[in-house]
């Protein structure tokens, strides 16, 4: 009897042993599938104003907040990252680019930039002009080359906020909102560019009584040799007609 009982054990043991092995191995094996199935994303956030000019940051601090607070909540994770991380190379490290309100960039970032959408990757400029460091004029080259947009400017309207239709598009599954306008600030140089020049690339457009601002859309996506983007000439907190329009723009970057 003794002898039959140690035998039974030992072979319970084994089948535990076995059973949580394989219990681990699945589990692994869901972790590692889930996390390959997850996007790798990177917020950019650049210290060169800060670092080269002694310029407070405190607006892009408070963007770069609203933006992790924003991926937080619909649990999305995501990694940041500076401004010698993006000089070496994060074209194969990262598949989703984050830029946001991104003032000024260098000759080298600029480059990572080109390099990581022809890798096939996608990027989100919201809200940055990404003007050369070096380049006292404020001109919107950078992005223009970048995502091939015409003719980027800013909004030279007196109003302190304008209105911004969302239209249907592949960005949102062709969607429609009740309704789809959202209201943005142009204290901070709302960037527009002209809806004809930019025909198939635009997600919307300002809606006002101004004729300088006549037929201009501030929301763009497309894609740009191997990679895709979504550029909005105002930053995630320039979103100012309350919870439903900020809800409504940030599903759009969600889609």
């Amino acid at each position: 009897k003794f002898l039959f009982k140690f035998f039974w054990q030992i072979t319970l043991l084994k089948s535990k042993i076995k059973f949580s092995f394989k219990f681990i191995l699945i589990v692994f094996i869901f972790l590692y599938n889930f996390s390959l199935a997850q996007d790798k994303i990177a917020i950019f956030y650049s210290t060169i104003l800060e670092n080269q000019f002694g310029l407070d940051s405190k607006k892009s601090l408070e963007e770069i907040t609203s933006w992790e607070l924003f991926l937080m909540q619909n649990k999305i994770p995501y990694e940041v990252i500076y401004d010698d991380d993006l000089e070496t190379g994060i074209e194969n490290e990262f598949e989703i680019l984050i830029l946001p309100s991104i003032q000024k960039i260098n000759l080298t970032q600029y480059e990572s930039l080109k390099n990581f959408l022809n890798a096939g990757n996608s990027i989100l400029s919201i809200g940055s002009k990404l003007y050369e460091i070096d380049n006292l004029s404020s001109n919107f080259i950078n992005p223009e080359n970048l995502f091939d947009i015409k003719n980027i400017s800013v909004n030279q309207t007196e109003d302190l906020n304008c209105i911004h239709t969302i239209s249907s598009n592949h960005l949102n599954h062709f969607k429609n909102f009740d309704q789809n306008t959202i209201q943005i600030s142009n204290l901070n140089e709302l960037m527009v560019f002209d809806q004809v020049e930019n025909e198939e690339l635009v997600c919307g457009s300002l809606i006002t009584d101004d004729e300088v601002s006549l037929n201009k859309s501030s929301i763009s996506y497309g894609k740009v040799g191997n990679g895709k983007y979504l550029f909005t000439g105002f930053g995630l907190n320039d979103v100012v007609g309350g919870k439903n329009d900020v809800e409504k723009f940030q599903q759009l970057v969600l889609q």
